[in-house]
């Protein structure tokens, strides 16, 4: 993000993780209250939440044939009013869902050029919440209840890896661009990033401005320059080489392939904006330390992009 006179323009260039988004969106959800404090003025949220302008014409995403457009039922604060609630809504697929009605938050972070889909699916995740809800309770919400779909488990993003391509107008720069075995992975260096371990299983890997890596370690080192990265490949059948490196606080992620020839090819699924890893670099304070720790010391499973 851009500051002028240390005051930032707000309307873009946020990187924030899925907890970030959740602890807003419910905090928001909850009239301004986190925790018990009152952290933004209730009657602000109620303010920013209501539809000041008109978008009704609006040209954004595309809805279906017969499906209400997500983009045109008005305009807050910084937020999107919706069919359910309202949005905080970030490019190629962030959202931060505040549905009231429903004493429910969906936080997202995605990265899709098909944004109004990514809609669709909240909205039948909670059609089938309610119904699961009236059927008295949402302990089978897993099965189909009464003639609603049912709701599949969490997908790894890996599981579609074939659907995430190089856009045609993002490649890479290959100067500088190397993909080399070690022992049971690879070691990718990445221009202007470093060089990045990757395995078979995604693996959290933080850099810092001078290229040192730290695996696992989202809190040393400079604290304004700080790339939060996870990083996965596969040898496949033909002989090449896939490897996905995702910006864990960003919808943004690269691709690289080494064909069985050994020729490399790279670029964004979907390109940052404003820039390339430059633009993705973070404070340290936007990643906390003990996330990963703390989640296994309370039996989450892990978190994969």
């Amino acid at each position: 993000m851009s500051a002028v006179g240390g005051i930032e323009h707000g309307a873009s260039g946020y990187h924030l993780t899925v907890d970030d988004l959740a602890r807003t969106a419910t905090m928001l959800g909850a009239g301004g209250v986190w925790q018990g404090r009152q952290v933004a003025p209730a009657w602000y949220v109620e303010e920013m939440s209501r539809p000041w302008s008109t978008t009704a014409a609006f040209d954004g995403p595309p809805a279906g044939e017969g499906e209400v457009n997500d983009w045109s039922l008005g305009y807050g604060y910084q937020v999107w009013r919706g069919r359910h609630g309202f949005r905080l809504d970030g490019a190629a697929g962030q959202f931060g869902l505040v549905l009231p009605e429903h004493d429910l938050v969906i936080a997202y972070q995605g990265a899709t050029l098909d944004t109004q889909a990514t809609l669709r699916a909240f909205w039948a995740f909670v059609d089938a919440v309610e119904v699961a809800a009236s059927a008295g309770g949402a302990d089978g919400i897993g099965e189909a209840v009464d003639g609603a779909p049912a709701l599949s488990a969490p997908h790894d993003t890996w599981d579609a890896r074939d659907l995430l391509t190089i856009m045609a107008e993002a490649p890479f720069d290959a100067a500088g661009l190397a993909l080399v075995d070690a022992g049971d992975g690879w070691t990718l260096t990445l221009p202007t990033v470093g060089e990045l371990p990757v395995g078979t299983a995604w693996q959290e890997v933080a850099v810092d401005a001078d290229a040192d890596v730290v695996a696992g370690a989202p809190g040393v080192g400079d604290p304004a320059t700080r790339l939060a990265l996870a990083t996965r490949g596969e040898a496949r059948g033909d002989g090449s080489v896939l490897v996905h490196v995702v910006d864990t606080t960003s919808p943004h992620r690269a691709i690289v392939v080494r064909e069985a020839d050994g020729t490399l090819r790279a670029g964004w699924h979907i390109p940052p904006l404003g820039g390339g890893w430059a633009a993705l670099r973070v404070p340290a304070s936007v990643i906390a330390a003990d996330d990963a720790n703390t989640a296994a010391a309370r039996g989450e499973p892990r978190r994969e992009p």
